[in-house]
This record gives C-alpha cells, structure tokens and sequence, in this order.
C-alpha cells in the first residue's frame, strides 16, 4: 500500500482531503500544537484507497463534513427498520393473499387424462394463456382471470406423433412460434385472429424427438434447444424463415437439453442439461456453441428440466427433475454450483449423492418467476411446488403442498406459465390445470 495523498499529524476529529493527479502522488505532513494522533490516505495496488486513524476506537473519519463511523450507524439503523417492515408485509401477505394451488377450477382439460395433450404454456398479447399442443390438435386457451379454457376455438392442428411442446411470444411480431417435436414445422399461432399456421415453416424433419423448447435472443432470432435433435434449429420471426444447419453436430442422444435462459449480462443463451453431461451455451453474436466450460455430471438420467432467469441477481436456476440439487449457473463467470440449494429426498428424488443420479420419476418440470421474484418449479410427480428465493438463496417444498399424486401416474404437468399473477401448468397426464397462486 502507498500514500496517495496525506500523512498527517491532526486533531482526533480528523478532515482529510485528497488529490491525486494522474500519476503525480502528494504527501503532506501538517502538525497542530498539543493533538496528537496521525491519519494516513494509501491507495492499494488495486487501486483501493483507504483512510486510518492511528487509534480508530476513537478518532472519526469526516468525508466532506460528514462522519463516516455516525453515517454507517444511520444506515445500519435504517437496514433493520426496513427487515421490520419487510417482516410486517409479509405477514400480511399471509393473512390477505396467502400462496395457494387449485386443481379444480379447470377439473376436465383433458376428457383422457393420460394423452399428454399439451406441453406448455404462452402468454399472449392479450394476457390469455396459449397451451402447445402435444399429442391434441387445438390449442388450449386458458383465461386466468375468470379460470376457465377453451380447447375449441383454435383447432386444426394436425401433425403425426407428439406434435410441438413449448412456445416464445415474439412481441415486434405478436405471434407465438412453437417448437416442433415430432412435427415438421413450426406452429405459428396468431392470437389475434385465433389462426394457426403450420405451412410457412415446414420442411423439417418428422419426427425423431426434435426440439421441445428454446429461446428468443436479443437479435429476435429465436434458437430451439435440442432435445434429441443433433442441430439448434433457428427461427426467424421476420422473414417465417428456418435454419437448421448453422449450428450443427451437437450429438444424436435423446434428451440432450430443455429449456434455457438468456443472459442479460453478455447475451449468451445457456441451456439447461437434462440427459447432456454440461450446460449448452449458445452465442447468437457468432452462432457458435460451448459445451465444454460447463460440464455438471455424467451423461444420461433425467438431471434438470428447464432453467429461469432472476432479475435481482442475474443467475439462472434450473429445475431438479431427478437431480438433487437446483442447478445454479452464474453467467459472470460461465460456472454452475449443483450442490448449494440441495433437495429434501422425497417423491421421485434420489438418495445417491450427486446430481445426476435418476430415480424412477422426475420431481419438477419446468419452471416459472412469480412476480414477487420467486422461482416456481412445476411439480410433474412431487406433491409440492419447488420455491426457490433467489434473494436468500433459499428453497421450500412445503409452503405450496398436498398436491396428492394422480392415480394413475405420477407425472401430472408439466412447464407453464404467468398471466394476470396467476401461474398456469398445462396438464401431461392428469386432467386438470394446475394454478398456482405464489402470494405477495
């Protein structure tokens, strides 16, 4: 550490000001009669400047007449007024709009309960929620506000196998592009005229498993992450255009990877692995992939299952199918941390220790932020909702339970979506939609 401006012999209230012109340092010595004491300004080697006292118990530090020490005192005393606060909302908020579930207002989406009609939710221009269809031929229409569907309106979606899952809204545009999975093109549907369009895309390859999420980037192109395909198929809202052989060479595995995120922070799109060994990182500046920097585990299982972006700290968290622990990628330094936020074992969770160990069912599919900033995994077969606090770093499977497994199969939704502050899972094997209300 190096003087950077003052070295003086001051009262105990001591007032310092420094100046340092570009390379030129200046030390200044001044000494008052009967006060004995020394303050000292240093600049670090990383550039840090730092002020001492000579006996810090008892001499302030004064910034433009302003005590430092009395300051940090204010803003400590203010910190924990504001957690009092933040306790007494949230009390109210369990007393007034507590986090609830409800499976019976939408009792009948599906009239057989295992078709795994749709697979995945989109919200429309007009707050209405568009469900994909997956096995049916219509799009299913849900209206959070007053909790009803209709499955009628936008039909005609013909294609053979599991047809599409998941979708992206393109704002400039106002249409939602669904992913093909077995289907060979993609499904346009325009919320606006209650149309669907399954012509202007096509010429893909049928079926084979292809692609069954992606993401928008902020080039508008919208990238389709594989999930048996070996490419990234790449949408072109603007032009109705597809491409398919940009990024290629990604492997012939089955379930490679579901769902994603954007990064603010550098643009990249990382990719969440659900059978892959690491994380897919795609950058739409180059179309070029990565898929070394991030390897999570060994390849096969069922590990994650779809990835959220918080906004209060730019990490995108994805959701535990069997793995046992959320995954936590942090896009500022291209690592992931799969042992911190661990899972209770319960349900479908496996005991092994790791992350990619499989038990015989996934917990959560797919995941949704609630706009109170939490992170909301879709139960498929566990009996809660994963809530995962981004801001305490924190999760809790008990607050959003009871949900009691089908019957028939374990596996009840899967992904979803927000409209009007109400979260809504489309149906895979049960009959209903799943709503989810996070609270305040």
């Amino acid at each position: 550490m190096r003087p950077c401006c003052v070295s003086a012999i001051v009262p105990a209230a001591v007032a310092v000001a420094c100046v340092a012109w570009s390379l030129a340092l200046v030390t200044t010595t001044t000494t008052v009669a009967g006060v004995r004491g020394e303050a000292v300004i240093a600049e670090d080697d990383a550039g840090v400047v730092h002020i001492n006292t000579s006996e810090p118990a008892s001499q302030s530090v004064y910034v433009n007449g302003v005590d430092v020490a009395e300051l940090m005192d204010v803003v400590s005393m203010q910190a924990g007024t504001l957690q009092a606060q933040q306790r007494r909302v949230q009390a109210l908020c369990q007393r007034f709009n507590p986090p609830s579930v409800d499976t019976t207002s939408i009792p009948d989406a599906a009239s057989d309960p295992r078709s795994r009609g749709w697979h995945g939710f989109v919200a429309g221009p007009d707050g209405l929620l568009y469900g994909i269809p997956f096995a049916w031929n219509t799009v299913l229409i849900v209206d959070t506000q007053t909790k009803t569907m209709d499955r009628t309106t936008i039909s005609g979606a013909d294609a053979p196998g599991n047809k599409w899952g998941n979708g992206v809204l393109d704002v400039d545009t106002g249409l939602i592009f669904a992913f093909p999975h077995d289907a060979a093109a993609v499904l346009i549907i325009n919320p606006a005229t209650n149309a669907i369009d399954t012509s202007t895309m096509d010429g893909l390859p049928s079926g084979g498993d292809k692609w069954l999420s992606g993401v928008q980037a902020d080039n508008g192109l919208i990238y389709s992450v594989p999930w048996s395909a070996p490419s990234v198929l790449i949408i072109d809202p603007k032009t109705n255009t597809t491409d398919m052989s940009t990024i290629m060479g990604l492997g012939r595995e089955s379930f490679k990877w579901y769902g994603g995120a954007l990064a603010p922070s550098n643009g990249l799109i990382y990719c969440i692995p659900r059978a892959a060994a690491a994380v897919l990182i795609i950058d739409p500046s180059t179309n070029t992939v990565d898929m070394s920097s991030m390897v999570v585990g060994a390849a096969g299982g069922s590990k994650w299952t779809g990835g959220v972006l918080a906004p209060s700290n730019g990490l995108i968290y994805g959701i535990p199918a069997n793995a046992r622990a959320v995954l936590v990628i942090d896009p500022s330094t291209n690592t992931a941390d799969n042992t911190t936020l661990r899972v209770p074992v319960t349900g479908g969770a496996s005991a092994a220790s790791g992350a990619g160990a499989e038990d015989n069912a996934s917990l959560w599919w797919g995941g949704v932020l609630a706009r109170n900033g939490r992170i909301l995994g879709v139960p498929f077969a566990a009996q809660s909702v994963l809530v995962i606090d981004p801001v305490s770093q924190t999760l809790d499977t008990t607050t959003l339970s009871g949900i009691l497994p089908d019957s028939n199969n374990d596996d009840k939704w899967w992904a979803g979506a927000m409209s009007n502050g109400l979260i809504a899972c489309t149906p895979r094997t049960g009959a209903s939609v799943l709503f989810i209300n996070p609270g305040c």
